[in-house]
């Protein structure tokens, strides 16, 4: 992190369990402070690793089922929430995403009922945009991003990129599984 300058680094799916998370949080914090939260569910662990100075501005931290959270920063200038996401998508997961899709619409009411935060959705929603936009019918995976395009939230490449066609967040082993964009910011 210090090597490329970030001060605040979310992660998602860590798998991290109550003993390594005690060890990480030991080794980073003479630099960084830890928001984090681990359940023994595969695929769980979610949270933000802060740089010390950033850490002063932190109001709130709240997690959601091992999947979702968010941090509020507040500083004299700007209130900011930054939400992370990681999101299986898969039918026998329906009921879970429905779930954490409302939390993170609930999270984001918050702000745009405040009209004094901004707010940054980022993380591993498992679903394809490109594929979200081409479709004619919503799948119910992409209800978030009707949400998002409702409230005019924008998926941040395509804000700053004129072509995203070949950007791509998740790159198979297998050469004969498809190139995809799932993480989105």
């Amino acid at each position: 992190m210090t090597t490329n300058n970030i001060d605040i680094l979310g992660l998602a799916e860590t798998n991290v369990n109550k003993n390594i998370l005690r060890i990480l949080e030991h080794t980073v914090q003479d630099k960084f402070k830890l928001y984090f939260t681990t359940e023994e569910k595969k695929g769980t662990g979610i949270g933000f690793l802060v740089k010390k100075e950033f850490a002063i501005y932190v109001q709130q931290f709240q997690h959601f089922e091992g999947r979702i959270d968010f941090i509020d920063f507040y500083t004299k200038k700007k209130k900011i929430r930054i939400v992370q996401a990681y999101i299986n998508v898969q039918d026998k997961e329906k009921p879970q995403v429905k779930r954490l899709y409302k939390q993170i619409e609930h999270w984001t009411n918050q702000c745009l009922d405040s009209f004094v935060k901004d707010i940054i959705i980022m993380g591993d929603f498992n679903t394809k945009w490109n594929e979200y936009e081409l479709l004619d019918a919503s799948h119910w995976r992409h209800d978030i991003f009707n949400y998002f395009k409702k409230h005019f939230i924008k998926e941040s490449t395509s804000v700053f990129c004129d072509d995203i066609s070949d950007m791509y967040t998740y790159i198979p082993n297998n050469p004969n599984h498809a190139h995809n964009k799932i993480d989105y910011i």
